[in-house]
């Protein structure tokens, strides 16, 4: 059983941002891989528990209007809200968004999704600053060690952490999320960029390791194997074929997962920092993006 949730995208999106119902693009729609989102609300404590990782989050009133620095929130504000509540890491506050809704989990009633939730995690390059998360767009981001902003709590729980070790033949697995990953050299080849399609095409045909139930990540997925207290690469440890240069901005690798605010966008990560970003899939658009690829496969 996968400890990594579910995206909550169920629908499929074509290059052109339109609803497929065919079966015909193997995306995040199409296969919802993970496991399941089981959220319930406790309206006695303002809180609500994932029931996957066991994790409580704050969900008071006041979440949002109330803003804190990272160094108060941790220290002050987290273990008073909650009994041993504690500044969440940005991968924990990533994996609460609902890329089906284009928000935070819908059970959580406060809190607007177009601000910036602050995070324990610290920049991997540059201290001063520390990781954010804005559900609109479900896109981390970056704010100042000193500056205050919106904090939601958790407490309790055994959330997704990773355990990646590599199996000396071109592939890492994660006995957490239970995930095999393609780590030869094609993913790291610079002349191997493509569209969101041709990425989706490639792992539906490769042949590789002696499997072929290859697939291309979904976002929870390929954020997974980023680790955000390095820089360049930003990935785990076992990973040896990364792209991750200082001189560019543009090298990132495509999710199957749509950006449902934008339909014709699809997730992206980049491991110089490990942050997402999103990038236009499609043919016909204005501008067609290229990125590359590593593909995924479950144990």
């Amino acid at each position: 059983q996968s400890k990594l949730l579910k995206t909550g995208q169920t629908q499929s999106y074509n290059e052109e941002g339109m609803p497929v119902n065919d079966g015909s693009i193997k995306d995040d729609g199409y296969y919802q891989a993970g496991a399941d989102r089981n959220f319930t609300r406790d309206d006695v404590n303002n809180v609500v528990i994932d029931n996957v990782s066991g994790l409580v989050w704050q969900d008071k009133e006041y979440d949002g209007t109330d803003t804190y620095d990272r160094v108060t929130a941790r220290s002050a504000y987290c273990p008073y809200v909650l009994i041993d509540g504690y500044l969440p890491k940005i991968e924990d506050l990533f994996y609460l968004a609902n890329h089906g809704e284009g928000t935070f989990e819908p059970i959580f009633r406060y809190g607007a999704p177009n601000i910036e939730f602050i995070s324990d995690t610290t920049d991997n390059e540059d201290s001063s600053l520390v990781w954010v998360m804005k559900y609109i767009g479900d896109l981390d981001g970056w704010a100042g060690q000193a500056d205050s902003g919106p904090i939601r709590c958790a407490k309790d729980g055994n959330p997704y952490r990773g355990n990646f070790s590599n199996n000396g033949n071109d592939t890492v697995e994660d006995s957490e999320s239970n995930l095999m990953w393609q780590d030869n050299t094609v993913v790291s080849n610079e002349d191997n960029k493509t569209s969101w399609r041709e990425a989706i095409d490639y792992c539906e045909s490769l042949d590789f390791a002696n499997h072929i139930d290859w697939r291309l990540p979904n976002i929870n997925e390929l954020y997974s194997i980023g680790d955000r207290t390095k820089h360049n690469p930003a990935i785990r440890a076992g990973f040896s074929n990364v792209v991750s240069r200082n001189t560019k901005n543009d090298d990132y690798y495509w999710s199957s997962t749509t950006s449902v605010e934008q339909s014709i966008l699809a997730q992206v990560v980049e491991f110089r920092y490990g942050n997402t970003a999103r990038l236009e899939k499609g043919i016909g658009q204005a501008f067609q993006q290229f990125a590359y690829v590593r593909c995924v496969r479950d144990k």
